[in-house]
C-alpha cells in the first residue's frame, strides 16, 4: 500500500488545522470545520456534526476536534461529495483526496461483498487467494506469520469486537499506520482522556 503518499496527504492538511487550533488545546474549534473545508475545495454540509456522530467519527457532541478527528471528518466530507453531484475532477485532486481514495480502494479491497463492512471472513479470504493458502480439516486457515500479522491488524481496526468494521475504523486504523498517532498522541492525550471520563459520565446517567 502507498503508506508513504496517504502519509503526505494527511499531513498536508496540518497548516489548515494550526491556522484554526486554539491555543493550549492542540484541537480546533468545530466553527472551523466550514471554512476548513472551503479551503481545501471542498463543500461542508450543514448536517456536518449529525454525520460525524452518524459515522462515528465522534462519539459524542462536541466543539473541539483534534487532529485525526479533523482528518476523518474531511475525509467523510470530501467522499460525500465525490458520491453526489459535485464531484472533483481528476485534475483538480488534491493529495488529501488521492489519500483519501487510496484508503477507500484499500477498505473496498476488503469489502468483498460492498455492503460497507469488512469482516474477518473476508479477510482471511482475500488472504488465502494472495497466498494460495488452505485451510485446515477445522476449517481455520493456516495462517503463517503474514496472515497472522494481516488478524493482527484486523483486531487493532475492531474497536468493539463485533467481527466486522467499518470505514470510519478503518479510515483511523489507517491514521496511526502512517505515523499520525506518533505525531499526535502525546498532545491530543488530554482531551482524549477528557472525552473518555465524560464519556463514562454519560452512561452512568443512562
Amino acid at each position: 500500500m502507498k503508506f508513504t503518499r496517504v502519509q503526505a496527504g494527511f499531513s498536508s492538511l496540518r497548516t489548515v488545522f494550526e491556522k484554526r487550533e486554539k491555543t493550549d488545546t492542540n484541537a480546533m474549534c468545530m466553527e472551523g470545520v466550514v471554512a476548513a473545508s472551503k479551503e481545501v475545495g471542498l463543500e461542508c454540509p450543514a448536517n456536518i456534526m449529525s454525520l460525524m456522530l452518524q459515522t462515528e467519527v465522534l462519539l459524542e457532541e462536541t466543539k473541539l476536534l483534534t487532529f485525526r478527528e479533523f482528518v476523518a471528518t474531511l475525509a467523510v466530507v470530501y467522499l460525500i461529495q465525490e458520491a453526489g453531484d459535485h464531484r472533483i475532477a481528476e485534475k483538480d485532486k488534491t493529495d488529501f483526496m488521492h489519500a483519501v481514495d487510496t484508503v477507500m480502494d484499500a477498505f473496498n479491497f476488503f469489502d468483498s461483498n460492498r455492503d460497507g463492512l469488512v469482516e474477518k471472513a473476508d479477510v482471511l479470504h482475500i488472504f488465502n487467494q494472495e497466498t494460495g493458502l488452505r485451510s485446515s480439516e477445522g476449517g481455520k486457515a493456516n495462517l503463517g506469520a503474514g496472515g497472522k500479522a494481516s488478524l493482527a491488524r484486523f483486531e487493532e481496526m475492531d474497536w468493539n469486537h463485533s467481527g466486522a468494521i467499518h470505514f470510519t475504523e478503518f479510515l483511523f486504523a489507517f491514521e496511526g499506520w502512517v505515523g499520525l498517532d506518533e505525531e499526535d498522541e502525546e498532545e491530543e492525550q488530554p482531551l482524549r482522556e477528557a472525552r473518555r471520563r465524560s464519556l463514562e459520565v454519560s452512561r452512568l446517567k443512562r
